[in-house]
């Protein structure tokens, strides 16, 4: 299933041979993890493109949601051009929860999401850093780019937050409009998903976000259940923007033969930037100018 300054992302991508053909239409029916790692892309999209909008005392939502849409733009200039390391935490977990197997790795990646310096890994690691590395580029794109799902919540200003030390934060409430239609799979989980957003003041950006399953989803024409989904986003300021630190996600999967439970970080950090494109920051004096 895109990844920053000591990042983590949570994917998928394993037990590829999940594919099968529904015997009534003769469809082929997509790898369960990779819908799950669609969804997963989706979520993060949501997170950076739509939400904080609410957090205004909306002068102009049209406005508002034009300048992140803009300046989501501009970081997935700066994300693809990027290089950075990546680090992966794989937990197998049983019925209780609890990890049964563990799998981690780390490598580089260049700007376009080839991972760099294979040689030093084996065949069958290659192929686990290869699919990672896609996927948490694929993950990025999408991140920065989606702006489809703003209709699909209802979004609740909490408080303004102010720490000690440190900067203001809006706080959010989200939750899904009932009984929308769907059309997609991501849409259809997303119609059940509902949490807590961080937002910060200066410049829209999320800083955290707790999001979790409200009830579970049937998938793939009942073929499967979602039954939980748990997630955790947490991003950081670097001077080039707002970028992704961490997010932590779990989920329980409901099979015909198999139930599988698994959580998975990944982290992202030694960003490298390209400099001719260190032009992303976001454009608080247009912001200003709006009235936002």
């Amino acid at each position: 299933m895109v990844e920053w300054k000591k990042l983590s992302i949570v994917l998928y991508k394993h037990d590829a041979g999940m594919l099968g053909i529904c015997p009534n239409l003769g469809k082929r029916i997509p790898t369960f993890h990779k819908a799950l790692r669609l969804i997963l892309q989706f979520l993060c999209s949501l997170l950076f493109l739509f939400f904080p909008y609410r957090a205004f005392s909306s002068p102009d939502i049209d406005l508002i949601v034009k300048n992140i849409i803009a300046e989501s733009e501009k970081m997935a200039q700066v994300i693809k051009l990027s290089s950075f390391k990546e680090e992966v935490h794989l937990e197998k977990l049983n019925s209780q929860w609890y990890p049964q197997a563990t799998q981690d790795i780390h490598f580089f990646v260049g700007p376009g999401g080839d991972p760099l310096n294979l040689e030093k890994f084996s065949e069958k690691e290659r192929k686990f850093v290869h699919s990672e590395a896609r996927i948490t580029r694929e993950a990025l794109d999408t991140l920065f780019s989606l702006h489809e799902a703003i209709h699909r919540f209802e979004l609740k200003f909490v408080r303004e937050e102010t720490p000690n030390v440190g900067e203001p934060f809006y706080i959010i409430d989200f939750s899904p409009k009932k009984n929308l239609p769907y059309r997609t799979r991501m849409e259809k989980v997303c119609n059940f998903l509902a949490g807590r957003l961080k937002i910060r003041k200066k410049d829209f950006s999320v800083s955290e976000a707790k999001v979790t399953l409200t009830e579970p989803v049937d998938l793939f024409w009942f073929l499967a259940r979602l039954e939980k989904l748990s997630f955790y986003y947490a991003s950081k300021n670097l001077p080039e923007g707002s970028f992704p630190e961490t997010i932590d996600f779990i989920y329980h999967l409901a099979l015909p033969l198999k139930s599988i439970k698994e959580h998975e970080m990944i982290r992202i950090s030694e960003y490298q930037f390209a400099h001719s494109e260190i032009t992303a920051k976001p454009n608080i004096e247009t912001a200003k100018k709006d009235g936002l």
